[in-house]
């Protein structure tokens, strides 16, 4: 074979791989968007869900049928995600935690999971943070989808499936009818500072101003 043949089928192999490749990322990318599409009209729906529910989200039992009937098509292609290739139903799953709950009793429904990629697709899927499937299906992570309608996000980690409230301490001041300069010696006490006034002594204080 002549150095110029040899150069032509080396350009041609080179072109061939290059091809292959770059057709193999976007059949996975559209694959990826597809997934993201079908966790914003998730998304979408549960909010419609809530405006005819008392805003409260769809039980764990019937999700899937509660949700459809908001969507455009109506089928069940948007509960599949293109890489999960089982029969089941749907391959996102419901976080058990908020299902059926009102929505004003979950916290920060901007970073509160709704629906995530399960590990064990089923009819209506719902499950914690246990349940996330691993390893991850995309390359930018799993598709998730969030209690206030925010779909079609990416993550590497497992977000913040708990959606409940955590303990407050009395006022804003701190313990009810605590004062700023009474919060700072109780605080200091509690690190073993040395402050030579009492909260008892700094309240008075506070009082006869």
């Amino acid at each position: 074979m002549s150095a110029k043949r040899l150069a032509t089928v080396m350009v041609l192999v080179v072109a061939t791989g290059f091809i292959g490749g770059y057709a193999q990322y976007r059949w996975r990318e559209s694959r990826d968007l597809t997934c993201l599409s079908n966790l914003c009209i998730l998304g979408a729906a549960s909010q419609m869900y809530l405006a005819d529910f008392n805003d409260t989200l769809p039980p764990a039992e019937n999700w899937v049928d509660d949700l459809l009937v908001y969507t455009r098509s109506g089928s069940g292609d948007v509960t599949k995600c293109p890489f999960e290739r089982s029969a089941a139903r749907s391959s996102y799953g419901l976080n058990a935690l908020v299902a059926g709950k009102p929505y004003a009793q979950i916290e920060d429904p901007g970073r509160t999971v709704l629906f995530y990629e399960t590990a064990h697709p089923g009819d209506n899927p719902s499950g914690g943070s246990d349940d996330v499937v691993t390893p991850v299906r995309h390359v930018p992570g799993n598709a998730y989808t969030y209690c206030n309608g925010v779909g079609g996000r990416w993550s590497m980690t497992v977000p913040r499936f708990d959606p409940g409230k955590p303990p407050r301490m009395g006022g804003a001041t701190g313990a009810v009818g605590e004062t700023q300069p009474a919060r700072i010696a109780r605080r200091r006490a509690a690190r073993g500072g040395r402050s030579s006034v009492t909260v008892s002594q700094i309240r008075s204080r506070s009082t006869s101003k």
